[in-house]
């Protein structure tokens, strides 16, 4: 193998590089060319490169991401930079921002780094003994200490942790840590009545009794308290599963929470008309949405396309039928408040003099030619070719626009001899060229004018007739410009 490298080095040094002399064309950005490119993309551009426009979804030069907004906490700022990504807290650190340990209803948590404290509050209602446990990976640690942080109990061991303690009425926190062990590491904690204390009650009486995490005055489960009277996973109204989602009307605001990590919400929805129909939350939770049909099957998702971190979906639905909506936290470990709503987008009028949704203009009626046609989308200001060149004064100034896959030709006859200087003004990367009256290019140019705009200097002659041709440095540059044909310059 040694040998057959070293053949092609011996070959690549005996063909030698092409060099610039082996008659190879050049470019210059900036004066003279022949290139006569009726919409493809130019050769490489040699001034100022397009810039990339954060937030498009496209991860272009000088982005390290894209993720489609502006949004900062996501992963990728508002500046299309890599953030540096902040370890989501499941459970809070002190008694202040504690978690609810309700009786009978496990609770899953997470260690995510090696000194990180998960504080739980337990509200005990009737005194008596109760146990906590833990189970989980590492070393954990386990202490639990009432109202005035004195400390009642406290354990440490491999894999699993477990106090007694006999509670009377009043409020306790139980911190867990761990001791020892890799991160991030899951762990599952419970609390129960340890069966000393008061006579237990009857379940669904609607007293609650010792031993009893609720009594909502049923035996039935998915509401919320279970047939053994003890909360059920999330410990919240809307249902973790299909057959328990929540009734959503149209237009009703529902508030509710992702009480632990892994809780999700199910709803139900019945639309009416067919149309659009937008499904957002709202909060300050990263929320997640699934949207699905009657039978299950998703159709759409979404993270983060409301406002801040909410999910919303927009999506185009069947009249009188029913769909489902499932919310969830970005990630197992995210909790926190929302609300949820789901409307019908009005479709938009077009010309009625208002820019709506899926508009790109209206102006009030639905006449072509106008610059803005009759479905209410920016019509082509200028004409794409030679032939269909607009007529302007020599000298002149000229807005105009340019849309995807665009470019814009002018005809003029000069009006005097001289050097003249053709521009374009604007945000935009344009690229001219100035043709003779048939089409022969004459000079083109990319950045010589001011930013990223294009700008020719040369001698026309009066009564002649010329013509100008403006796109964007590539087919997806659009935006306004504005053409600048000039006078005959003063000698120096």
């Amino acid at each position: 193998m040694r040998h057959f490298h070293c053949l092609l080095i011996l070959l690549v040094t005996a063909c030698g590089a092409p060099t610039s002399t082996d008659n190879q064309p050049s470019r210059s950005d900036a004066g003279s060319t022949t290139n006569t490119d009726a919409g493809a993309a130019p050769s490489p551009d040699a001034g100022i490169p397009n810039p990339a426009v954060c937030g498009n979804g496209q991860v272009e030069e000088g982005e390290a991401c894209d993720d489609g907004n502006l949004q900062a906490g996501d992963g990728c700022d508002e500046e299309c930079a890599i953030e540096e990504q902040q370890i989501e807290d499941d459970h809070g650190n002190s008694p202040a921002e504690a978690s609810q340990l309700p009786i009978g209803a496990a609770q899953r948590g997470v260690f995510e780094k090696a000194d990180d404290i998960d504080v739980f509050v337990m509200n005990i209602a009737l005194g008596g003994s109760y146990t906590v446990s833990v189970e989980g990976s590492g070393t954990l640690s386990c202490k639990i200490t009432d109202a005035n942080e004195e400390t009642l109990a406290q354990d440490t061991a491999e894999g699993t942790c477990e106090n007694i303690a006999f509670f009377e009425e009043g409020t306790y926190y139980l911190s867990l840590s761990l001791d020892a062990g890799d991160t991030p590491s899951r762990y599952l904690v419970q609390l129960q009545s340890g069966g000393v204390g008061p006579e237990p009650g009857t379940c669904g009486d609607g007293n609650r009794d010792f031993g009893e995490g609720c009594d909502d005055g049923n035996l039935e489960s998915g509401d919320g308290c279970d047939a053994n009277c003890q909360p059920e996973l999330g410990d919240d109204v809307q249902g973790d599963s299909r057959d328990q989602a929540a009734a959503l009307e149209l237009d009703q605001e529902i508030a509710s929470a992702i009480n632990v990590g892994g809780d999700v919400d199910y709803y139900a929805f019945n639309t009416q008309a067919e149309g659009e129909y937008q499904i957002n939350t709202t909060g300050d939770t990263d929320t997640y949405c699934h949207l699905e049909d009657e039978n299950g099957q998703e159709l759409a998702t979404n993270d983060d396309g409301g406002e801040g971190l909410n999910c919303e979906l927009i999506e185009e639905l069947q009249a009188n039928t029913r769909y489902f909506v499932k919310v969830r936290g970005f990630s197992e470990t995210r909790v926190g408040a929302y609300a949820i709503t789901v409307r019908y987008l009005t479709p938009p009028v077009c010309g009625n003099g208002q820019v709506e949704r899926n508009e790109a203009c209206d102006d009030g009626n639905l006449d072509d030619g106008d610059g803005c046609d009759s479905s209410c989308a920016i019509e082509d200001d200028f004409g794409n070719d030679i032939d269909g060149a607009e007529s302007i004064d020599d000298p002149s100034t000229t807005e105009a626009n340019l849309l995807v896959e665009d470019e814009d030709f002018f005809r003029f006859t000069a009006a005097a001899t001289g050097i003249r200087q053709i521009h374009t003004q604007g945000t935009i990367d344009t690229y001219c060229y100035l043709l003779d009256a048939q089409g022969n290019e004459l000079a083109s140019s990319d950045d010589d004018g001011d930013g990223v705009n294009c700008q020719i200097q040369h001698n026309l002659t009066q009564g002649a007739v010329y013509v100008i041709r403006v796109r964007g440095f590539s087919t997806r540059v659009t935006g306004d410009y504005v053409l600048q044909l000039g006078p005959v310059a003063e000698a120096p």
